[in-house]
């Protein structure tokens, strides 16, 4: 079956308002500039064809041990996540979400082929439960969502398999938008929606979570043999997804003023903000302190016999310390409790061997560590979310069009590193750079390099997007999918062998952020706008851009906060990614190891600062990246994946005037910016000649290959237009 691009739409809409992005917490109500269109660009058609897999010249795959699992299980020890043999693993991803996680049985070997050749060895199964498209885990037509299709997850099986036989491990996802139906006894349902925050507390949504893990879970794997709770194939199992009663109440989100069903993120129907109050005073109750109580009646103006309300959001700053603690320490006690019953039924009851993993840190805008701070207790990996400048989803679309490399301070890299807790491993769930932003190309190997300085242990990308599905010509259907995009997902994979080989080493030096247990209360009450993202006094902003950065809830463990006054170059403390020129607004950042060297940025008038990576550009703006496919370094390797792009677009993509607003996504067949210019690969030890081999989209050779005469002094020279790609093999004669 396939979606119109107006499904997709809406699926992105509607999967946006989920997640809540950090752009949009950092731009929400500001108003829109004017951003200069780009000047003298020719687009090119460059389609997605997925027919020519198997021709491809990119294959990654031997980055994966097949059959994922091979050894056992991952399992998360000091601080990382290791494989059965104690060597350190690391998740590189993709989500599939909704529809795409059943594919049918015909496509799904195809799928898990592509998916291992472009070096993804983790797929996150997301919005498997979904209730606001065709496709869901749940009977089509039945009036409850206690039963699931058989077919369904007979797909999900296969594909589970066939992923498997190729080294790519899978993670469930169990909560995320279920939309409930009459005959499942759920109040209230339609201004209720999907529930968030309320599957925290409410014991039929809580009964409803844990009867669908044991549907879901609680079964054998035909193609496997294996039961899912033996299934080392399965390397986690995820609760509940971007849900946190501490961001409810922090968002204004658990008082009820306008329920609204349709919002992912809107406010609870009045009955559950009153179910809520109730537990609140039950609670309040059971700590035994009478005077206590008097104090915080006394402090909110009700009379004995009353319920004692819950604060709003406008009434943190007038509140006593010692109301604001006791209400905030009665979520993170609902939090810890829901979390507790959980694990016990996937542990003890269902035996599930997999990672357990909580609701990720999504919403920068949002001081989380209490949440965070839970989830370090109870689960085997932190999970971060972010997207840099996320489309505003509400009519009318619109997308900021700023780059990142303008803005390394407020850039998603910078706001993840937030989130990493010492002694816990830490993965980026979800992310990307979303169409049509006009830098997109930027964000994967930005991210990864800088991942990578971090010593994090995954990152996944967001979101597949159906590929094969929509057929060979197919244009990008939606503000995220990946699969049919043809600069984006070459992108990735130039990416990807800089992180399976760790080529950016990890910092020297790990600055710990503490949080007391004061602070860590304090810090939900402080001012979103001037404090987002860290919510920590003393902290510089650019001290990620140099070191690690890790948070932690024990003062004990915690490092001198570094005093590093922000600047226009910033230089990692090994020496090899380096920030610069953002304050002009022409920022480039560049990635310098043996095997992986990049420019990225303003690069047509910059010099290069690397030995083995020059380039000459008319295009003002570009990514490229040049990559060993050998493991060896660049002067010696005998095969090298370069890639050299920008913008992409579907044909007849329109904005209003103002290069912001988006009038139309536009339609297949895809294009890329056409690139002009020269690149300089540099220092070739040996070499006589070369051979150049541009790439279709999807890695088969277009056209024959160039032969390049070498240098005295080891070099090449690629004219970017005498082919228009996006990547190019280059190898040894």
């Amino acid at each position: 079956m396939r979606l119109s691009l107006v499904f997709h739409v809406l699926f992105a809409i509607d999967l946006g308002l989920m997640l809540q992005l950090p752009a949009i917490a950092q731009h929400a109500g500001t108003p829109r500039g004017w951003v200069d269109p780009p000047q003298n660009v020719e687009f090119v058609d460059y389609a997605m064809q997925w027919s020519q897999a198997e021709r491809s010249l990119v294959d990654l795959s031997g980055f994966l041990e097949k059959p994922a699992g091979k050894a056992g299980f991952v399992r998360a020890k000091d601080g990382h996540l290791y494989d059965p043999r104690g060597r350190r693993f690391r998740i590189w991803g993709i989500n599939m979400g909704a529809e795409d996680c059943y594919p049918p049985k015909e496509l799904a070997p195809d799928i898990a082929g592509d998916l291992a050749r472009l070096g993804f060895n983790y797929v996150r199964m997301h919005h498997m439960d979904a209730g606001f498209g065709p496709v869901s885990v749940f009977k089509d037509g039945a009036d409850n969502t206690r039963s699931l299709d058989p077919e369904r997850l007979d797909r999900l099986d296969f594909f589970v398999a066939e992923l498997k036989k190729r080294g790519v491990y899978t993670n469930f996802n169990l909560n995320n938008s279920r939309s409930f139906r009459p005959a499942d006894g759920v109040r209230d349902r339609k201004p209720l929606g999907v529930g968030k925050t309320a599957t925290y507390f409410n014991p039929r949504l809580i009964e409803l979570q844990h009867e669908y893990a044991r549907l879901l879970l609680d079964r054998v794997n035909p193609y496997t043999g294996n039961h899912y709770r033996d299934e080392p194939a399965l390397i986690a199992v995820e609760m509940v997804n971007e849900n946190s009663l501490i961001e409810g109440w922090i968002m204004d989100r658990i008082h009820c003023p306008n329920a609204d069903g349709r919002a992912m993120f809107g406010s609870l129907p009045e009955s559950y903000g009153v179910e809520l109050t109730v537990q609140f005073n039950q609670w309040l109750a059971a700590q035994g302190d009478e005077k206590f109580i008097d104090r915080l009646r006394e402090e909110s103006g009700v009379k004995p016999g009353q319920l004692i309300p819950r604060l709003r959001a406008p009434e943190f700053a007038t509140a006593s310390q010692e109301r604001f603690r006791t209400e905030a320490e009665f979520y993170m006690h609902l939090e810890d409790t829901f979390f507790t019953d959980f694990k016990q039924l996937l542990r003890d009851e269902l035996g599930i061997k997999s990672m357990l993993v909580g609701p990720a840190d999504h919403n920068d805008g949002a001081a989380m560590f209490p949440h965070l701070k839970t989830l370090a207790k109870h689960f085997d990996f932190i999970d971060g979310h972010g997207y840099w400048e996320h489309p505003q989803l509400e009519k009318p679309h619109w997308v900021r069009n700023s780059p990142m490399v303008n803005d390394p301070l407020d850039s998603s890299y910078n706001q993840f590193t937030r989130s990493p807790v010492l002694g816990v491993p830490f993965v980026v769930g979800e992310t990307s750079g979303p169409y049509p932003g006009d830098y997109s190309a930027e964000t994967f190997p930005i991210l990864t390099a800088y991942a990578c300085l971090q010593d994090w242990d995954g990152v996944c990308w967001f979101y597949y997007g159906k590929g094969r599905k929509e057929g060979d010509d197919a244009g990008i259907g939606d503000f995220f999918a990946l699969g049919n995009d043809p600069s984006r997902m070459a992108s990735i994979a130039a990416s990807a062998s800089m992180f399976h080989r760790q080529d950016v080493s990890a910092a020297k030096t790990t600055v710990i952020r503490a949080y007391d247990a004061s602070s860590l209360i304090e810090s939900m009450r402080m001012d979103r706008a001037s404090s987002r993202p860290f919510f920590t006094s003393g902290y510089s902003l650019p001290t990620a851009l140099s070191h690690a950065v890790r948070l932690t809830f024990d003062p004990s463990c915690a490092t001198a906060l570094p005093d590093i006054t922000s600047n226009d170059d910033y230089v990692s403390d090994t020496g090899q990614l380096r920030w610069r020129q953002a304050q002009q607004k022409r920022g480039v950042v560049s990635i310098n190891t043996p095997k992986t060297q990049a420019l990225i940025g303003f690069i047509g008038d910059t010099p290069s600062d690397l030995p083995h990576l020059k380039a000459h550009l008319d295009n003002p703006f570009a990514t490229i990246v040049l990559t060993s496919l050998d493991d060896q370094r660049l002067e010696t390797a005998r095969k090298m994946l370069l890639f050299a792009g920008n913008r992409v677009q579907n044909t007849g993509l329109a904005f209003e005037r103002d290069h912001q607003t988006i009038v139309t996504l536009g339609q297949r067949p895809t294009q890329i910016e056409r690139m002009r210019g020269t690149v300089t690969v540099a220092g070739l030890e040996g070499a006589a000649r070369v051979t150049l081999t541009p790439l279709q989209a999807i890695g088969a050779p277009q056209g024959e290959p160039l032969s390049l005469p070498v240098t005295s002094h080891g070099d090449i020279q690629i004219t970017l237009d005498r082919v228009p790609t996006v990547w190019w093999l280059i190898e040894r004669e």
